[in-house]
Formats: C-alpha cells, sequence, structure tokens
C-alpha cells in the first residue's frame, strides 16, 4: 500500500510532459510509416525505429501514475492519431475540390513535399511502383529523378506540388460544365 505522502509526491509533476512524448511519439511513427528503410539487407518503416518509445512512455505512465492516469494518455494519443489522420484526409481532399474533379483513380501519387512546395524523391522508388502496380495503379506521378531501370508502369515526374494541382485542374470539368458537383445556380448567363 502507498503511503498518502508518496502518493502526494506522485501527483501529475511531470503527466502533461509525459503524455507529450507519448503523443509525440505516436505522431513521428505516422510520419515515418512511410520512410522505407534498410539495414543489413532488411527493408522496414522507420516508424519501427521510434514506436518502440510509446510503450516505454506507456509503462512508466502507468507505473508511476497508475492505470487511471495512462489510460487518459493512450485514449488522448488515439485521438491525436485521429486528428492527424483527418488533416490528412482533408488535405488530400483539397487538392481535388480546386477543379471540382477527382482524382484520376488509376493514378498513384508518391513523393515527399517539402515546405517550399517541391516535391522530393523518396527511397524504395522501384519497390513503390511494383507494389502500384500490383495494386491496380496504371500510372505514377512520381518526383523527377527517380528513374527505375524496370518501369512496372508509367509514370510522370513531378517538380512542383502547383505542377500536380495544375494537371489535376486541367483534367476536372471546365467551369459551367456538368462536373460532380454541377450546380445551375452558379452558371454564368451568356
Amino acid at each position: 500500500m502507498v503511503a498518502p505522502a508518496c502518493a502526494a509526491a506522485a501527483a501529475p509533476r511531470y503527466l502533461v510532459a509525459i503524455a507529450g512524448l507519448f503523443s509525440g511519439v505516436l505522431i513521428v511513427s505516422l510520419i515515418l510509416a512511410g520512410k522505407i528503410a534498410e539495414v543489413g539487407g532488411v527493408t522496414f518503416t522507420a516508424a519501427v525505429i521510434v514506436f518502440p518509445l510509446s510503450y516505454l512512455f506507456g509503462d512508466v505512465l502507468t507505473e508511476v501514475y497508475g492505470y487511471a492516469s495512462a489510460r487518459k494518455v493512450v485514449w488522448a494519443g488515439f485521438a491525436v492519431q485521429l486528428i492527424w489522420i483527418g488533416a490528412y484526409w482533408i488535405a488530400a481532399a483539397l487538392v481535388s475540390s480546386l477543379s471540382g474533379s477527382a482524382l484520376p483513380p488509376e493514378t498513384v501519387y508518391f513523393g515527399e513535399i517539402g515546405l517550399s512546395g517541391a516535391i522530393r524523391p523518396v527511397a524504395q522508388a522501384s519497390a513503390r511502383l511494383k507494389e502500384a502496380q500490383k495494386l491496380g495503379f496504371a500510372k505514377a506521378l512520381m518526383p523527377q529523378g527517380r528513374e527505375t531501370a524496370d518501369r512496372a508502369l508509367a509514370t510522370e515526374a513531378l517538380r512542383h506540388i502547383a505542377d500536380m494541382v495544375a494537371g489535376i485542374a486541367a483534367n476536372g470539368p471546365k467551369r459551367g460544365g456538368r462536373g460532380r458537383n454541377h450546380n445551375p445556380r452558379y452558371e454564368e448567363a451568356d
């Protein structure tokens, strides 16, 4: 049994800091899940390196602050992950909403977008292309400079996010067209 003085000493002094680190590790794991690493001939996602830290923080929370506090932090971390994933869905929807057209279902997009909007190469481009072909994609839009000897499907090079958005907008319905989001109220009078 814990003495009341010890229980008061274990008051949430570092709880917020540990909870922040726990949530940070979960978010970093989501970011690194798309990064492919290779060590000693073994290929894995880079999240494998960071994600085990969440177990360490979970154990510290449970041992120091109890199951009730640990449970609250884990649920908060889960909520943070859902918010992060939701933000990505919204960002993906914004590109197609600019032109009122959906992204082509037979096309896969990959690359890393820098803060300036430049689309940078990512590791294992040929493996990604092969996997996309297995999943039924016919075309890949990818960063310039990642040429592969054995192209599994048709590719198109991208340099900047603006180029991608312009390409999607060019393939979308024209103003006043009968696209999926057509509303006759907004048509211009002839």
